[in-house]
């Protein structure tokens, strides 16, 4: 009823809003799939999610409300997810802009070079303009020598066809090989490799202009000075082989994010604690 002020999205894939039915013919719920949803009481919208991908939004959210869940019959169960991929904010890889040389699978957390050929590049489904965020893969196919890039770059880095991407792409990246590049160039190698079996990724400060780069949760190399003001997202870049990473779900690197931003926190009431302004010195 309406006074109950509810939001739903049903199995028989509807979207409910006070009582009424404002959707329908959305994708049906069968028992084996897992429903969601995202609620923004900012913009008042929220979006349902089946298996992962959204599939329908509604307007008008306000008030106090609680997450629930209607049985219609007996014998009827769910099971609460303690979903940590949504609360890290683990985003999948772009299926939007993916080339066709690249697959993806298990709700685009898995991307494989299917042609085996050129440099196929994939980002990922989510975009930065400041903060901190992280991003981190396993290697799942890579065979000895095999070529494999990982970094941040803009939003058109899909487009890339080389091993390197070009200066257009706004890119910075850590290759297989030990070698760090810029914006198109080598700027340094001879740091550690990585391989098969590996853990790869990165930590990036958009508000001091450093990206990080680890391989099995150490420290392999830092580029700085970024391009400012500019929208960054991860990539990966195959080289020619048969190759496939998997974006970790619960990254081994978040422990050090959350620590280096347990440790700002720490420095900055450090700060403001023992700092005393001229205006105030005796």
């Amino acid at each position: 009823p309406a006074h109950y002020s509810a939001f739903a999205y049903t199995t028989q894939g509807e979207l409910l809003r006070g009582g009424d039915i404002v959707v329908t013919g959305l994708p049906r719920v069968v028992t084996g799939d897992d429903i969601g949803f995202r609620a923004d009481f900012v913009s008042g919208l929220i979006i349902f999610y089946k298996n992962r991908h959204p599939v329908g939004e509604i307007e008008g959210l306000e008030g106090e409300l609680y997450p629930g869940v209607i049985f219609a019959n007996e014998h009827y169960s769910a099971t609460i997810h303690t979903n940590a991929r949504e609360r890290l904010e683990v985003p999948s890889f772009d299926a939007v802009s993916v080339p066709k040389a690249i697959q993806l699978q298990e709700y685009d957390m898995i991307a494989s070079n299917i042609s085996g050929k050129g440099f196929p590049t994939v980002r990922a489904s989510s975009k930065y303009r400041s903060g901190v965020f992280f991003f981190e893969i396993t290697v799942d196919k890579l065979q000895q020598g095999g070529f494999l890039l990982v970094g941040i770059g803009g939003c058109n880095v899909p487009e890339n066809r080389d091993y390197l991407p070009s200066e257009k792409y706004n890119s910075y990246g850590y290759a297989a090989a030990g070698e760090l590049y810029a914006l198109g160039q080598v700027i340094s190698g001879g740091h550690e490799q990585y391989t098969e079996g590996d853990m790869v990724g990165f930590i990036c400060n958009l508000d001091a202009y450093i990206v990080t780069f680890y391989v099995n949760s150490r420290q392999v190399g830092e580029l700085r000075n970024l391009t400012p003001h500019m929208e960054y997202t991860p990539f990966v870049v195959f080289g020619n082989g048969l190759f496939q990473v998997t974006i970790n779900r619960v990254p081994q690197i978040g422990k050090i994010f959350a620590l280096k931003e347990k440790q700002t926190v720490e420095s900055k009431q450090s700060r403001a604690e023992n700092f005393v302004h001229p205006d105030h010195a005796q």
